[in-house]
């Protein structure tokens, strides 16, 4: 779920849902509506309207009321889960590690190639100011000042990591076992 001034967005297996805030109709956007899959799992905020995040790849829908379709930015070869942004880079969370989409690029860049825990599934991403938090199911990722590190999960195991989000005081995990 995405929350934005004029719409509440929603990730499905039957499209992304624009659920207008006064009165305008719902909107959906599926393969028809430019979106490479319809299994939607991810969004977030883009430039210019959402990131789409679906199976197959990335897309921008337009954030207005609009009938425009959306426009596919980039194809996957990789399962997606997460999505997160941070200055002009869409950060994206696949079953091939994490990836980066930068400005202008035709397809995302493997991040950090050489630090190979980041090559493993990256389930939830998480943004809080400078901080990129990247969950791989057990363990995590940080990235402070430009520079990434593995951290091991700190306080009790809550299992597998299935989501992330940022708080006043740093980040909530949610896992297959707890909070």
């Amino acid at each position: 779920m995405l929350l934005t001034p004029g719409a509440v967005w929603l990730a499905t297996n039957a499209g992304a849902l624009r659920l207008p805030r006064g009165g305008d109709a719902l909107r959906q956007y599926t393969e028809r509506d430019g979106l490479q899959s319809g299994d939607v799992r991810a969004l977030a905020r883009a430039p210019a309207g959402i990131w789409v995040g679906s199976a197959l790849g990335v897309a921008v829908a337009p954030e207005g009321a609009s009938r425009n379709a959306a426009e596919p930015v980039a194809t996957m070869d990789a399962s997606l889960f997460a999505l997160a942004v941070t200055g002009d880079t869409l950060w994206l969370g696949t079953s091939l590690g994490l990836l980066a989409l930068l400005p202008g690029a035709t397809g995302p860049v493997v991040v950090q190639p050489d630090l190979m825990p980041l090559r493993a599934p990256v389930v939830a991403l998480a943004v809080k100011g400078d901080t990129i938090l990247a969950a791989m199911p057990t363990r995590l990722a940080l990235r402070v000042g430009g520079v990434w590190r593995i951290v091991e999960p700190p306080g009790v195991s809550i299992g597998r990591f299935t989501v992330a989000a940022p708080d006043a005081r740093g980040f909530w995990l949610g896992g297959a076992q707890g909070l």
